[in-house]
């Protein structure tokens, strides 16, 4: 497990991992209401902010599928300085 995330937000941050893995693009917050099996966008919202202010994530706020992992935006730097 993460050290310091609890239960839930490891889970939906594996589950963020696995769909960007699959698909090449962050899930959506109703993907994610399936995937972690909750019912509710505010508890996919809260668990996101947790994420965020822990800093295994970053996101832009009003913009549709704006979740990036944080170690796959700095090597997507890393990529781009070396080429």
């Amino acid at each position: 497990m993460t050290y310091g995330l609890t239960a839930r937000q490891h889970h939906c941050l594996s589950s963020i991992r696995d769909h960007v893995e699959r698909t090449g693009v962050p899930p959506s917050y109703d993907e994610l209401c399936v995937a972690l099996d909750v019912a509710s966008k505010a508890t996919v919202h809260r668990l996101i902010k947790a994420l965020e202010e822990r800093g295994h994530i970053t996101r832009l706020v009003h913009h549709a599928r704006s979740i990036a992992l944080v170690d796959q935006a700095a090597s997507s730097v890393n990529e781009r300085v070396v080429a």
